[in-house]
């Protein structure tokens, strides 16, 4: 698997390991509300300071789910910086990349224009895939 910043790195590799990390935070994501349900459900979760929910033993995969998540965020982020200094080279790179950029922008912030992007990769798809 490529490393960010790694020059030599494909734009496939990159753009599936941005894929990857994506699918890794929304399985995060789903461990951690359901820990949170848990903690709040048998600790008080939501009544403890910051400092009393660190030192809880109960919670520390949840923290630990927290600290990975945070770094794959920095890793997908260097990932979108690493692909712009890798030029496409194909159709199938060029339709890779606005996948990316797809998952990057968060649609309900830009619905029409993630609506164009995501029919834009169809098309380019359905044409060329």
């Amino acid at each position: 698997m490529s490393n960010p910043g790694d020059k030599n790195a494909s734009v496939m590799a990159l753009c599936e390991r941005h894929r990857s990390i994506g699918l890794r935070q929304e399985k995060i994501r789903e461990l951690i509300s359901n820990l949170e349900a848990m903690l709040a459900d048998h600790h008080n979760w939501f009544d403890l300071t910051r400092a009393q929910r660190r030192k809880l033993p109960a919670a520390q995969p949840f923290h630990g789910l927290e600290d990975e998540l945070e770094q794959l965020d920095h890793e997908r982020a260097r990932l979108v910086i690493d692909l712009r200094e890798h030029p496409a080279r194909s159709l199938i790179e060029v339709i890779a990349k606005l996948e990316v950029v797809a998952r990057v922008i968060e649609p309900d912030d830009y619905p029409e224009a993630h609506a164009l992007l995501s029919h834009a990769i169809t098309d380019l798809t359905m044409e060329h895939g």
